[in-house]
């Protein structure tokens, strides 16, 4: 009777046990089996960009760490990843990327536990509940998503998604709890003895393994196989160390044990969930092996062997599940907890004021330079002669060439931020800069071509600098800045006094346009405090969703304003998000990107308002004074063709003085014999240039 009541005992307890790692089992793969469902999206792409997806946690929050983020190249494409929610009337947050682009939808589909559950174009569009910067239209071809660059968001319904039948549940959990029953079991009886003497028990959870990866998901039979053997191994160190057996384990010999459990499950986690998770890493793993037997004959096999451990590797680390952890954890530390920033490129200042570092940049089109912006501010590189000659002369041909064309020209000076708030820089590197008192690029080539240059120039320094000091002077004004905290741009604040400066060059230098340049008070200024530039937050390796505290300003056009009938401006305002859409054109065998505004109550026909990405921010002021204002990117390049097929009245560059640190640019011949032209007339007429004041 007592061996029998011992018998119940030991099966209650097996089966007691069994039951609890079942719990513990589902629990921690609940979001694999149960909300996980798999998304696949066929779409065709006009350029390549990365498209990132973000799904909400439990709470109904977006957050970097669970986002995907998915390369895309141009043409027809086949996306398929794996997604968790805990609800399904939650919604997808889909960020198509931050450069202009645009995509067709073909089919998307949704599958979970064999079930699969396809939407046509017309379904699709029915769940987009909400779209921020992007265009939807039904075409033949699909539903055509079209977005220009800023930060395009779309909210996705998922209503679809398959969910399992009863039967295939239970079969699920009856599965699982037999092979936790028999591993309890297994688990009770080899503790004083080897895996071999146990060959029916090994071959079984063997086999139930299989037939668990085969039914459901051969990661987590992988995984699980992993943990046995990983038990197993523990429970015969435990064995073998304390000498006694259980009796006999001590405190001490706990501690190796761990030390040894944490450095396996570090190795193995990390591959387990990159090699389960249905990201692109299997994709790539597949096809670098595939490349090994492309080739055979024109590279050896030890480069080839190469090129796929590197290739693994560089994939691996990019879609480590910790990666985004470790890299935000680390911003963190540093940003908050030791006062300085993670990367070279971005310098924490003080009030969380970052300033531009050193570093590789965009110039234009494929371009790109090596900048050191703290170096020039302390007056470390300043130009030579030469360097000095070679910008005015720059800008003389352009400005010859252009009046030879009919056409005004205007060049601005744009400040980087630490030459307008140097205040907040780190007091390192102020005092560094007060002891040593050079001075920098901006203002050298300022001074240089206002003694010795006919080119109106703009410094919009000066002016920004008196602003802020304006701004600061005035009560309840002390938060409208002039420059993003967490980004190097002027903000729409900034940029508006550098319009209104730019304004009051051109009524000088050419007289017969007197501007009336737009007033602050002819606007009604929309503040909102939870605005974040992902890029730039991203640059620093910090989770945007976390970050959402900066200030933007948006210019609302009071009634019976002219910029009421100017774009959106009049519904929307004047902001990032309001511009419009850049156009393609092609001039002198070069492809243009541009954008227009067109405003039928202005007198002048075309202004040209081009630079980098500040003269973007001003371009919806000036749209004002012109029937059609024009827009494009241009910091070096100086096409003949643009002007000549266009014939603006007046062209406004603007080149922010970071560009300085570049080599002075070179015009095209057409445009360098301009300025020899008028300078031979000049001496014929024995004329003396006057100087600017």
């Amino acid at each position: 009777m007592l061996s029998q009541n011992r018998y119940f005992i030991k099966t209650g307890c097996l089966i007691l046990a069994s039951i609890l790692l079942l719990a513990v089992i589902h629990s921690i793969y609940r979001d694999r089996f149960y909300n996980s469902f798999v998304v696949q999206v066929d779409f065709v792409a006009d350029k390549s960009g990365v498209l990132a997806i973000y799904y909400p946690d439990e709470k109904g929050r977006y957050h970097e760490s669970r986002s995907y983020r998915v390369d895309y190249s141009t043409g027809e494409q086949n996306k398929k990843l794996t997604i968790v929610l805990h609800n399904p009337n939650e919604l997808l947050r889909v960020d198509p990327g931050v450069k202009a682009n645009g995509l067709t939808i073909q089919q998307l589909s949704f599958s979970r536990f064999g079930i699969v559950e396809s939407l046509n174009p017309e379904r699709i569009k029915r769940y987009i509940v909400q779209t921020n910067g992007i265009t939807l239209a039904q075409i033949q071809e699909g539903l055509r998503v079209t977005f220009g660059s800023g930060d395009p968001q779309l909210l996705l319904k998922i209503g679809t998604i398959p969910r399992p039948g009863w039967l295939r549940f239970c079969m699920y959990l009856m599965v699982l709890f037999l092979a936790c029953l028999v591993f309890c079991l297994f688990l009770y009886r080899f503790f004083h003895s080897r895996l071999v003497d146990y060959p029916v028990e090994s071959l079984l959870v063997v086999l139930l393994l299989l037939v668990a990866g085969g039914k459901f998901d051969w990661p987590f039979a992988l995984m699980a196989l992993l943990i046995l053997l990983f038990l197993y191994s523990l429970l015969r160190i435990t064995i073998t160390y304390s000498r006694y057996g259980l009796n006999g384990l001590h405190v001490a010999s706990i501690g190796p044990l761990l030390i040894i459990s944490c450095f396996l499950f570090l190795i193995v986690w990390p591959l387990y969930r990159a090699i389960s998770s249905e990201s692109t890493f299997n994709s790539v793993v597949s096809n670098s092996i595939s490349d090994l037997f492309v080739n055979e004959e024109e590279e050896p096999l030890e480069k080839r062997i190469k090129s796929l451990i590197g290739t693994v590797e560089k994939s691996f680390s990019h879609r480590s599940p910790l990666r985004k952890d470790l890299i935000n954890l680390n911003a963190t530390i540093k940003i908050s907890g030791l006062g300085f920033s993670p990367t070279s490129k971005a310098i924490l200042g003080k009030n969380g004021m970052f300033f531009e570092g050193y570093g590789q940049r965009r110039v234009e089109d494929d371009i790109t330079g090596s900048f050191d912006n703290i170096t020039d501010y302390m007056g470390l590189i300043p130009f030579t002669e030469r360097e000095l000659e070679d910008w005015l002369i720059c800008l003389e041909e352009r400005y010859y060439w252009l009046k030879e064309q009919g056409i005004d020209y205007i060049f601005a000076l744009a400040p980087t931020k630490a030459l307008v708030y140097p205040e907040n820089l780190p007091s390192r590197i102020l005092n560094l800069k007060t002891r040593m008192n050079r001075p920098t690029r901006y203002e050298q080539l300022v001074t240089y071509m206002n003694e010795k240059s006919l080119v109106p120039v703009v410094d919009l320094r000066t002016l920004l600098i008196a602003a802020k000091q304006h701004t600061l002077e005035k009560k309840g004004n002390d938060d409208l800045l002039l420059y993003y905290k967490t980004d190097f741009h002027w903000n729409y604040y900034g940029s508006f006094l550098a319009y209104q400066a730019i304004i009051d060059e051109i009524n000088r230098a050419y007289p017969r346009y007197q501007f009336n340049a737009s007033q602050l008070e002819d606007f009604t200024l929309q503040k909102r405090t939870d605005w974040v530039h992902p890029a730039f937050i991203r640059t620093l390796g910090l989770d945007p969703l976390e970050h959402e505290n900066e200030t933007y300003l948006t210019f609302f056009p009071k009634p019976g304003s002219v910029y009421s009938g100017i774009s959106d401006f009049g519904e929307k305002g004047i902001s990032d998000y309001t511009l419009p859409k850049r156009r393609t054109k092609v001039f002198g065998g070069k492809q243009t990107r541009y954008r227009l505004l067109e405003n039928k109550n202005a007198v002048v026909p075309l202004i040209f308002v081009i630079g980098d990405s500040f003269a973007q921010k001003y371009f919806g002021f000036f749209s004002k004074h012109a029937k059609k204002t024009i827009s494009f990117r241009t910091v070096y390049s100086f096409l003949p063709e643009v002007y000549i097929d266009n014939s603006p009245d007046l062209v406004i560059q603007e080149v922010l003085n970071m560009y300085l640190l570049q080599k002075p640019p070179v015009n095209p011949g057409s445009i360098k014999a301009a300025r020899r032209k008028a300078l031979a007339g000049q001496r014929e007429n024995s004329a003396v240039p006057v100087r600017k004041e």
